[in-house]
């Protein structure tokens, strides 16, 4: 599996990481109500606020 995204839905947030021979590299995070482009779909941006159903936390 060369990618994994890692979803909070209480936290609002998405973390993208990438795999290497030495295991899987962070490439960052995204957070709260944002448009996004998110490797390997980094083509497109995604609306993540569609995403969390319930309000910012705090």
């Amino acid at each position: 599996m060369p990618w994994l995204w890692i979803v909070d839905p209480r936290a609002h947030t998405v973390e993208v990481f990438q795999h290497h021979a030495a295991g899987y590299l962070r490439l960052g995070a995204h957070m709260g109500r944002v448009m996004a482009a998110i490797p390997p779909f980094d083509a497109v941006e995604l609306d993540l606020s569609s995403w969390w159903t319930d309000p910012e936390p705090p």
